[in-house]
This record gives C-alpha cells, structure tokens and sequence, in this order.
C-alpha cells in the first residue's frame, strides 16, 4: 500500500495523460472520438459526485482530475476540425445507450447505482475508441493511456477503506485504458484489414 499522499502523483500522472492526448490532438497526430471524449468527462463528474456523496475518500480527486482532460481535448478537436462532430451509426447507438442509462440513474437517485451506470454508460461511450483504437492506431496516443494506467496503479495502492464506491471507477479505469494501450500496439500481423469494397473483412 502506498501513503495517501501518492494520490497527488495519480492526480498529476492523470492530468499529465490528458495533457499529452492534447498535444497529440493540436499536432493532428490523435484524432479523438467526440462521443467516447464528450462522454467520458460527463460519467467521470457523474462518479466523483456518487463518490463524495458516499464519503468517498481522496481516490475521488482522482475521479475529478479525469474529468478534465477530456473536455480540453474535446475543445481542441472541434475547434480544428468540425467536421470531428460528425458521427457514425455506431456513434448514435453508443451515445443513446450510455444517456440512457445516465436518464436512468437519474429517475433513481441511488449513489451506488449513480456510479454503476456511470461505469456501464462510460464503456458504451468507449466501444467507438476501442473500434479505432484497433482500426487506426496510428490516431490513438498509446502514450497518454499508458500515463493513465499508471495513474489508476497508483490511486488504487492509496485506498485505504476498500468498498465498491472507492475502487470500482479507478480499476474500471485500469481497464479500458489498458485495452486501448494494447489494442494500439497490437502488431500489424494480428490485425484485420477492414475493406470499404463490400464493407467486409480481409
């Protein structure tokens, strides 16, 4: 376990993520999702709020800090290029379902559902990214997510009352960070090539 002072590290190795995926947006290397990115702010501010209204302790601060980063990215994205707004058939359906289930926690009002949803709506908002993670890696930034693991290794080392409310988001987190780093540097020889003829597999 590590002193809760670390939770300042997980803080700044999280902003530092954001930063980076920035960067890479302004340089035109990364191209974000607008649904996954525009998503991802709003479940992450839905979770601190059930974290802190359950107690949670200083892993929430954390929750908050990864609320940040998208909305910068997502600012950038638009600005540079609007036509980023436009959005797929998978998009529509992503982004329904996970309102869906933000319109449902809200009819309950119950804190740990709150963070549930907010858990099931952040991983139908992250189907687009994890679809051009493994389609276009090369407008992915496999180095923001990694910051991001790490940030969430660190956040829960420092959990010192472990409920579902203290480590449930941050190791979701983990997770699908995780899958993007891997989905990303997936080697080319693993990888289907997706064929627009037809719109079929090859």
């Amino acid at each position: 376990m590590l002193a809760s002072g670390f939770i300042a590290v997980a803080i700044l190795l999280r902003l530092m993520a954001g930063g980076g995926y920035l960067i890479s947006t302004l340089r035109g290397k990364a191209k974000p999702n607008i649904v996954s990115w525009s998503l991802w702010s709003l479940t992450a501010l839905i979770a601190f709020a059930a974290q802190i209204y359950k107690g949670g302790g200083s892993e929430a601060l954390v929750t908050l800090a990864i609320a940040f980063g998208p909305l910068a990215v997502i600012a950038v994205a638009v600005l540079k290029d609007t036509q980023s707004l436009t959005l797929t058939r998978l998009d529509v359906w992503c982004l329904s379902l996970a309102i869906a289930g933000i319109i449902l926690w809200i009819r309950t009002k119950d804190p740990l559902l709150a963070l549930l949803m907010s858990i099931v709506a952040d991983i139908l908002a992250s189907i687009p990214t994890v679809v051009k993670s493994y389609l276009t890696p090369q407008t992915e930034s496999a180095a923001a997510y990694s910051l991001s693991v790490i940030s969430m290794i660190v956040t829960l080392l420092t959990i010192r009352q472990w409920s579902v409310m203290s480590w449930a988001f941050p190791l979701y987190i983990l997770v699908i960070n995780l899958t993007f780093v891997t989905l990303i540097l997936l080697p080319k020889r693993l990888r289907y090539h997706w064929v627009r003829t037809g719109q079929r597999w090859s």
